[in-house]
């Protein structure tokens, strides 16, 4: 998915003339695209990277379904386990077929 970038609005790389609606279409996304997609920005990589076809983010993957797993069964102090481990087993299995 690709938008024109707005002559009005400068784009981060202004050698380009498409941008991906990365941003925009956030909210959309499953919470381990959010979760990757997070992780991939705080890595200091550019919202519109492409690897392999597709948005680079998608290799943050394996590593955020390796950390909710990882989670799943030790929920914080004071919180709800069984709430906590159903809140994680969804976003897992949000996430199959990412």
């Amino acid at each position: 998915m690709v938008a024109p970038v707005d002559a009005n609005r400068p784009n981060r790389l202004p050698e380009k003339r498409y941008a991906l609606r990365c941003r925009e279409v956030h909210h959309a996304m499953k919470t381990i695209e959010r979760a990757a997609d997070r992780l991939f920005l705080d890595d200091g990589h550019a919202e519109n990277i492409t690897f392999e076809g597709g948005s680079m983010w998608r290799s943050y993957v394996p590593q955020v379904r390796a950390l909710f797993d990882s989670v799943r069964a030790t929920a914080p102090t004071g919180t709800d386990v069984e709430g906590w481990r159903m809140m994680i087993e969804a976003a897992l299995a949000e996430g199959d077929g990412i």
